[in-house]
């Protein structure tokens, strides 16, 4: 038997937040970083679900819808739809959706 979990409403300060701030990833979930390997085609980027993934140098995150903020090694950066991200060494890239983002992720 499964049991629903209630869903809470985004405040109206997050619904119209600037998508030229930076996230706070302090979200207050912990989980575990995901190989990125394992991401092999698009996927969507929730807003307000940042997804945490282990990157090696090169590792190349394409924005193809919205935008997305990249946080690798301390310093976040704002890639929108059409430009992409390369990831300089090797760690934790946490995934921000700003709007929606449609992401697709390719290893060296």
């Amino acid at each position: 038997m499964t049991t629903a979990t209630a869903v809470q409403p985004a405040s109206m300060t997050d619904r119209f937040r600037d998508v030229q701030s930076a996230p706070c990833t302090s979200h207050g979930l912990r989980s575990r970083p995901l190989n990125a390997a394992l991401f092999c085609g698009p996927f969507s980027v929730v807003d307000d679900r940042p997804v945490e993934i282990v990157s090696v140098p090169g590792t190349d995150v394409r924005v193809n819808k919205g935008s997305l903020w990249i946080t690798d090694t301390g310093d976040s950066e704002l890639v929108r739809v059409g430009e992409h991200y390369a990831a300089r060494s090797m760690g934790v890239l946490t995934l921000s959706s700003a709007r929606g983002a449609e992401v697709c992720i390719s290893l060296p």
